[in-house]
């Protein structure tokens, strides 16, 4: 019997309709692996999709990790 792994759900694709918290999610791989990465709770994460953006005084942090992390992740993301 073979053992079957999880794999992780790939981040929604980024279209020309995607908002600013997409495409920044989609970059850090999704919303859990986002979170993994920045530390904050994916539920969170999930309200920024929602909403449509990230708030200013969480995106210094996000940018740090994402540097951390070896993810290609620059100030203009945020206003893309």
């Amino acid at each position: 019997m073979t053992k079957k792994t999880k794999t992780a759900p790939k981040a929604a694709p980024v279209t020309e309709n995607s908002t600013q918290a997409d495409r920044i999610i989609a970059l850090l791989g999704g919303v859990r692996p986002a979170s993994r990465v920045t530390g904050i709770p994916a539920t969170t994460i999930s309200g920024w999709r929602k909403f449509g953006f990230i708030p200013a005084h969480r995106q210094e942090a996000i940018l740090k990790a994402a540097k951390l992390a070896g993810i290609k992740l620059t100030p203009k993301h945020f206003f893309a």
